[in-house]
């Protein structure tokens, strides 16, 4: 039997994240297109386009409130399960966020990266995204970010770059003890217990949050 069936295709238009959550798939791509659907990707509907920025990362908090973010520092947020986009946020950043993360309806932080002066950065939000301030810069690319709570997170990216913070991304400390090669993404269930994928083929577990 066929392993993958083809449900969505547009040949001018390139999907870069999905997500799925309560029964829904939303998807964002280039030319700030994001599609959803209702029945498990057998039929779908642009929802918004009133951007051109390319598209990279979505989260969802729940099923109705949701952010997408892409280049030029660009996110946009849906407060009624992805309908509509009408709430349009500038970080200030003039380059691609390539991960966002919220733990509530107020505080989240983003990473970006300036492939042009090798800088990554680190944003973070206290009231939902209206401002943004800087937390952290780095020479080295930023390539995932998750938070278990207002206070806990991690960054991982290339060159072995895994940091940690203790107190909502005031201060960032290195812990990187025991993986290789660039890590891409990674996954928490608590503070204690996760994950981290790297180049080297490997993937990571930590049971003590990895201090």
């Amino acid at each position: 039997g066929t392993g993958w069936q083809t449900v969505y295709k547009d040949s001018g238009f390139s999907v870069n994240s999905l997500k799925y959550s309560n029964g829904v798939l939303i998807g964002a791509g280039d030319g700030g297109k994001i599609i959803k659907s209702t029945d498990e990707g057998a039929t779908w509907f642009y929802l918004f386009k009133g951007i051109e920025k390319n598209l990279s990362s979505i989260q969802f908090l729940n099923y109705i409130t949701g952010w997408v973010a892409g280049s030029g520092g660009t996110i946009v947020k849906s407060t009624d399960g992805g309908n509509s986009w009408n709430n349009y946020f500038s970080t200030g950043l003039k380059h691609e966020i390539s991960g966002i993360k919220f733990v509530n309806n107020d505080t989240g932080w983003v990473i970006s990266n300036n492939n042009n002066e090798d800088t990554s950065f680190i944003m973070r939000t206290t009231n939902g995204g209206f401002n943004w301030s800087k937390q952290d810069s780095s020479n080295r690319k930023f390539n995932s970010i998750f938070f278990t709570s207002v206070v806990t997170g991690w960054v991982c990216g290339d060159n072995v770059k895994l940091l940690k913070t203790t107190n909502s991304g005031t201060n960032w400390i290195l812990t990187s003890n025991g993986v290789s090669g660039n890590l891409s993404q990674m996954s928490f269930i608590n503070d204690l217990t996760g994950w981290v994928v790297g180049s080297s083929s490997g993937i990571y577990k930590t049971t003590n949050g990895g201090d």
